[in-house]
């Protein structure tokens, strides 16, 4: 078992440093950045009072999500591919690395690198609005500002739709030998699950066969909802620590459902 971990953890530290150095992804991430700073600052010039600064974190967080969430559906995806189509995946499984290995430590090391531009991102984002906010008190407007505690779980609420978002990647580039289907296959699903919580309300009135259909994308879609939990954390402020880490929890069974799911089908595939 600690070898495994250890052969899975090597392999996750090659990729990031691989991801982080020489990918053109990931710097289109890093310059993303840039136009992520000159977007919410053009909010900001905006006359739009006491609601400027909710704004600019709506915006931001949106942005930052969904930007680096399509980057990880194609990074995850042509990583997989190519290393099929180049033997590299051969060269590890002859060298002693299994399968399942190989998947945990490919999304591991893609994750953690989305995750870090990501975390980079929410920062910038908490000084903006946070100028954004004095400057407001500054004139006697009144506003609400996030404590550093909602910034922290606004990150890891973005870190873990994202490590849930690789999950769905790799269980679909397994499953298929494409990579240009595995992607937009994946953000598909993708868009799809962040209506769930639309179908949630729409459930309680349907009936038949539209109650059954909106059961099933209750329970099986993951839950990408990009509104409610943000929301949340502006009005009412940081959650408790029980019910955040049964929110993380949720989504940690998900990706770990997937991941399962993946290995179960890689290991029956033909290389």
């Amino acid at each position: 078992m600690l070898d495994s971990l250890k052969r899975i953890r090597l392999l996750a530290t090659d990729i990031l440093a691989e991801v982080v150095l020489h990918n053109r992804w990931y710097q289109v991430c890093l310059l993303g950045l840039v136009f992520l700073i000159l977007g919410v600052q053009s909010l900001a010039q905006l006359p739009l009072g006491a609601s400027s600064p909710k704004l600019i974190y709506d915006f931001g967080l949106g942005t930052i999500l969904m930007s680096l969430g399509v980057v990880l559906v194609i990074l995850i995806a042509l990583q997989l591919y190519a290393d099929l189509e180049s033997g590299v995946l051969c060269t590890h499984l002859v060298r002693g690395l299994h399968r399942s290995e190989y998947l945990a430590g490919k999304l591991i090391g893609s994750w953690l690198a989305v995750a870090f531009v990501g975390c980079m991102a929410t920062f910038v984002l908490s000084l903006l609005v946070g100028e954004n906010a004095g400057g407001l008190t500054a004139e006697g407007i009144e506003t609400l500002t996030p404590t550093m505690g909602v910034w922290i779980q606004s990150c890891l609420y973005l870190c873990f739709q994202w490590l849930v978002l690789g999950a769905v990647v790799v269980l679909l580039s397994v499953l298929s030998r494409s990579f240009l289907f595995a992607i937009v296959l994946s953000l598909l699903v993708w868009c799809v699950s962040m209506f769930v919580s639309a179908a949630e309300g729409m459930s309680e009135s349907a009936k038949g066969i539209s109650a059954i259909v909106s059961q099933i994308l209750h329970y099986l879609l993951p839950r990408f909802d990009l509104s409610i939990f943000p929301g949340i954390l502006w009005y009412d402020g940081p959650m408790v620590a029980g019910k955040f880490i049964n929110f993380i929890g949720v989504e940690m069974l998900y990706a770990i459902l997937l991941i399962v799911a993946s290995i179960l089908v890689f290991r029956r595939r033909e290389l």
